[in-house]
Parts: C-alpha cells; structure tokens; sequence
C-alpha cells in the first residue's frame, strides 16, 4: 500500500495565528501558545509516536485542549475545526498546489 504525503500551506497559518499569541505581554499566554505549537509541530512530524500524541491531544484531548487554548487566548473550536479542515485533507480546488507523493 502506497502512503501519501501531503505538503499543507494553511497549517503555517494556524502555527502564524498561534505564534501571535505568543508575542504578548502575559507570560502564562505565551506558555499555553508554546504548548499548543509544540503540539501542532508534533503532529506534523515525522515521528509516529509524537505525531499520534499529539493528535489525541488535539483532537480527543477534551477538557485538557480547551484549557490550554483558552489559556493562550484561543477559541478552542475554532482552532479545532482548522485543524480537522487540515487533518481532513485539501479541498478538491486546492489539490493542484500541493505536493503530493505516493
């Protein structure tokens, strides 16, 4: 069986959005950013154990995942639904600008 992978451009807004959080004045803020940017380059990793850490986090981590967005200042489902968006794959006019390798 073939893997794909998938090089996804939005992903690096999302880390943008994030990082801007990180730049205020509140320390607390800037360490719930950095948790939630160490969790989205976990899941973008290679590393597969990371990557599925990472992605339960994100995804299933429930209460644990609101509490640190809401900590850094970000609307826990609106950040959710990105990553689902990217997680779920590129929408059909947007395949043609990816770097895809099977």
């Amino acid at each position: 069986m073939a893997s794909t992978t998938a090089v996804i451009e939005p992903n690096d807004q999302i880390q943008n959005q994030i990082s801007e959080r990180e730049e205020g004045p509140d320390p607390e803020r800037r360490l719930w950013a950095a948790v939630l940017l160490l969790a989205v380059d976990e899941w973008r990793s290679n590393n597969m154990r990371a990557h599925r850490d990472a992605e339960v986090f994100l995804f299933e981590g429930g209460k644990d995942f609101e509490t640190v967005c809401q900590g850094a200042g970000l609307e826990p489902s609106i950040l959710r639904s990105k990553l689902m968006r990217l997680r779920n794959g590129p929408l059909p006019e947007t395949r043609q600008r990816l770097h895809i390798i099977g």
